[in-house]
């Protein structure tokens, strides 16, 4: 896949390729939809190629301005209305690094999507982003 998201060298590009390799990993298509910096995550390939909807994102955040100050954080985002309700339920179990709004509750139900914001990759965020594609691969692979 070439994209605009390659050959950047940001501090968190490698956390931004770890949870790419992990969502790879629990069989998601990862495209790149001319979105900067941006990886939308849908459920297959074929899923892409129907028009579906994607269900979820990675993708760099702090700065737009990358020139003046690059990003510092990378979020993984889950769309709640593009998710099965098995799944979006067990993704709302993980609570570690939630931040489903940028203001308020870390926790939002309400928020358009489940969303997880690391700054670094370290032990704890490791097992986070683990958890969570976890939770992936088992919806998926009891279809």
């Amino acid at each position: 896949m070439i994209n605009s998201v390659e050959g950047k060298n940001f501090k968190v590009t490698p956390l931004f390729h770890y949870i790419q390799r992990q969502a790879e990993a629990a069989s998601l298509y990862v495209h790149w939809a001319n979105a900067k910096e941006t990886l939308q995550l849908f459920e297959n390939e074929e899923s892409l190629r129907l028009g579906k909807r994607y269900i979820g994102a990675i993708q760099y955040e702090g700065s737009n301005k990358h020139l003046e100050k690059e990003p510092d954080k990378v979020s993984l985002r889950f769309k709640r209305s593009n998710l099965a309700d098995y799944l979006r339920e067990n993704l709302e179990k993980v609570t570690t690094f939630r931040r489903d709004k940028n203001i308020g509750p870390a926790i939002n139900t309400s928020a358009e999507s489940i969303a997880f914001k690391f700054h670094r990759l370290e032990k704890d965020e490791e097992e986070t982003i683990k958890e969570i594609f976890s939770v992936v691969e088992k919806h998926y692979s009891s279809e």
